[in-house]
């Protein structure tokens, strides 16, 4: 190489590459221009560089212990971190609020919690948003409007989903950024002194004075009440895919996860159909593990041809159906067009649930009583393989 380069640069310590480039750089174009080489050993090039943001934590803290109302919310970049998530919660005391993608990263029946914030928002979570004095967001995008003027602490290794004017702006890894925030903390606990107990005494009266609730109709069986029900029986610990509808509102709202990674949703591309692909993997990758699919009849269709896909490789896929035979989405417009809708009841052309899950072999049932869905869902999770449950449900029902 030697007889082929002008010179060669032999990189030994991590911290002299930036030097290294620029004269390589400088000697390849200078004088007579040829080729410069630099080596880079193997250790060089896997080496992990962490960045000091010492600066940045201190900013943090002087945030944290000016604020009087602070509030945490977390996204899917924290799903990796959930051991220092807790850590940081209980030696602060500040309360917690996911976007859709981070369920799971914070036990969302824990008393710290305040469930999911944006379109399946809680009610105390968007209170909370819209009087806190300081909001950390960490591992989350800037997808969901925020209702805060807090100032705000983006906390994020991409920059692409920044907060406009975030007034800490870190690019991080959010589990080495817990990491060496839970140190400092550890160290500098008598000095810190945080106490937001006044704040979460508020936040936990307007928790129990608006919590999630629907309106029960008299006969038909509310769509949250079989979500309530599957919480229950499975204590938030099956996986849980959805695809795009209001079933995966629902879901959102009345599952309580427990575990990070086990939500699975298309957030953002709010693909159909999703939720039959995301179980398939969910299940061959955590065979021992309960894996329920929850869906929309019109939604289900979508990807009903991979049914014959769960049979043949005998996965215990367990379809949930919310069957109201409408594009239940549609139907939100109801709240500001006044039922101007474009579509109308789809009973005439939908095919009978059950006899697209008999064709494949599935086992399955159909219950339209409420007395009848906690016998149904128990007898769907102990049935071994996969099996379908078409829950027939209102066909006009609010979202929240």
């Amino acid at each position: 190489m030697r007889l082929m380069t002008k010179h060669i640069f032999q990189v030994m310590n991590v911290e002299d590459i930036p030097k290294i480039i620029e004269e390589a750089f400088f000697l390849a174009t200078s004088g007579r221009p040829g080729l410069v080489l630099i080596n880079l050993p193997e250790d060089i090039q896997k080496y992990y560089a962490v960045p000091s943001w010492e600066s940045y934590w201190e900013q943090i803290f002087s945030l944290i212990k000016e604020a009087k109302k602070p509030m945490l919310y977390v996204g899917g970049g924290c799903l990796n971190s959930i051991d220092e998530l807790n850590r940081f919660v209980q030696l602060t005391g500040i309360p917690v609020t996911s976007a859709i993608m981070g369920l799971g990263s914070y036990p969302s029946n824990d008393d710290f919690s305040l469930q999911t914030f944006g379109m399946q928002r809680t009610v105390y979570a968007n209170h909370a948003l819209k009087e806190c004095d300081l909001l950390l967001a960490f591992g989350v995008g800037s997808d969901e409007p925020l209702p805060s003027k807090a100032k705000t602490v983006h906390v994020d290794i991409d920059a692409s989903g920044d907060y406009e004017r975030p007034l800490v702006p870190v690019r991080v890894d959010v589990k080495l950024a817990f990491q060496e925030m839970n140190k400092i903390l550890e160290e500098r606990d008598d000095e810190l002194k945080l106490d937001f107990k006044l704040w979460r005494i508020e936040l936990k009266e307007y928790k129990q004075n608006t919590p999630l609730s629907f309106k029960p109709p008299k006969e038909a069986i509310p769509p949250q009440f079989v979500i309530q029900v599957l919480n229950e029986l499975t204590d938030g610990n099956a996986f849980i895919t959805t695809g795009a509808g209001h079933h995966h509102m629902w879901a959102a709202q009345f599952y309580k996860c427990k575990k990070p990674m086990h939500w699975l949703a298309s957030r953002g591309f709010e693909a159909m159909g999703f939720g039959l692909s995301a179980a398939i993997g969910a299940s061959v990758a955590n065979p021992d593990e309960v894996v329920v699919y929850i869906d929309g009849d019109r939604s289900f269709l979508k990807n009903a041809p991979y049914l014959p896909t769960i049979v043949t490789e005998n996965l215990p896929v367990k379809i949930l159906i919310l069957d109201n035979e409408y594009i239940g989405v549609s139907q939100a417009g109801d709240m500001c067009y006044k039922k101007s809708f474009l579509g109308d009841k789809v009973t005439t052309i939908l095919p009978d649930m059950l006899k697209v899950a008999e064709i494949c072999k599935i086992p399955g049932r159909r219950v339209s009583r409420r007395e009848e869905v906690r016998g149904a869902i128990q007898t769907m999770l102990d049935t071994p393989g996969p099996y379908m449950l078409d829950v027939i449900v209102p066909d006009e029902r609010e979202i929240f």
